[in-house]
């Protein structure tokens, strides 16, 4: 069962708790703010006080709204997206506009991905299916994980980089790289360039990338294991070792398994080993930095919450439309923000209210 943290009426973690839906989407918008700022910056579009204004517009309208802050995302991207390749766009308009209610539901995770090759440069894109396996259920990290290394691969060999995920940890993927291979390149020559990380050694890279997937998975099923009475989870080392071991794999030995590379070759480059060891760091930080935001919290002055007055049955449309409002109420309390575990009985995150 969760603990629960005995906090001061004014603690910020009361006040989190409190305002949560608010706050956390002003955290996504802030991400995707950041996002789009690193996009303009390496597309040289928008600079001084227009990027700034664009940006916090980004984040006050995110904050208001998770929609809107996406549609205005939406927008701002259009023109430099335009400028590198007007098929590019029309991809990426096809995925974002249709699916956009999926997309904003997910939006934390979908910014996780679409930071993966950013986060490959400074050698820690390992965070990224360790972090969904310890903080959200088994099916999202699987996804998460397999879309990472995915999107990694494409932007990869947009830019010109060998596909394979060793090479690509430490690899400065360069839009103006990815700008001069799709300039004037028609609509098949783009889709050629897309599918590229495939071509090469096709079972190499996709097993590279169920590989990602599938390290997610693990941690996330791990996590959920009852080892111990008292103790309904798994302790972080064996489960982060786990899903690291599986992502050390994919580096070093499914390249060595196809001949890609030499094992030796592979050793003398230590650094995407230590890069997935400061990974599980910091995927182990922020796990337990979500946690102990989310644990249910008791005030030191309490009294029991009132109970909620039974809504009188209503017909026709008024009717039907607070039921459907009640549903999706109790669907959106059994469930961890940002995962997609149940939560138990004895862990439903209620606050007790001071006097």
């Amino acid at each position: 069962m969760a603990s629960r943290a005995v906090v001061n009426l004014n603690s910020p973690l009361l006040l989190y708790q409190r305002h949560r839906e608010r706050i956390e989407d002003a955290l996504v918008a802030a991400g995707l703010a950041v996002l789009v700022a690193l996009f303009l910056e390496a597309a040289s579009v928008a600079a001084g006080p227009w990027r700034t204004v664009l940006l916090l517009a980004i984040v006050g309208s995110g904050t208001y709204s998770r929609a809107l802050g996406y549609h205005v995302a939406l927008a701002v991207l259009l023109w430099p997206l335009w400028r590198l390749s007007p098929y590019l766009t029309l991809l990426f308009l096809a995925v974002a506009l249709p699916l956009r209610g999926w997309v904003m539901e997910r939006l934390g995770w979908v910014l996780l991905v679409a930071g993966a090759p950013a986060l490959a440069q400074w050698q820690v894109v390992g965070v990224v299916p360790l972090l969904a396996g310890l903080v959200a259920g088994p099916r999202t990290a699987l996804g998460v994980g397999l879309f990472a290394a995915l999107w990694l691969k494409m932007v990869g060999g947009l830019a010109g980089w060998q596909p394979e995920m060793g090479a690509l940890h430490g690899a400065s993927l360069s839009l103006a790289a990815i700008e001069a291979r799709v300039a004037g390149a028609s609509f098949p020559d783009t889709m050629r360039l897309l599918a590229e990380p495939l071509r090469e050694s096709p079972l190499l890279y996709a097993l590279q990338i169920v590989a990602w997937g599938a390290a997610g998975w693990l941690v996330a099923t791990l996590r959920q294991v009852e080892w111990k009475e008292g103790r309904p989870q798994l302790p972080l080392v064996p489960v982060l070792a786990t899903g690291v071991l599986v992502l050390w794999s994919a580096l070093f030995l499914l390249p060595v398994w196809f001949d890609s590379q030499s094992f030796f070759a592979l050793l003398a480059a230590p650094t995407p080993t230590v890069g997935l060891a400061l990974s599980a760091i910091l995927a182990a930080l922020l796990s337990a930095l979500y946690e102990s935001v989310h644990y249910p919290v008791t005030t030191r002055t309490k009294r029991r919450a009132p109970a909620k007055p039974r809504a009188k049955k209503q017909m026709g449309r008024e009717g039907m439309r607070q039921a459907r409002e009640a549903n999706r109420t109790r669907t959106a309390e059994r469930r961890h923000p940002w995962s997609d575990i149940p939560l138990p009985e004895d862990e439903e995150p209620t606050l007790l209210s001071a006097e």
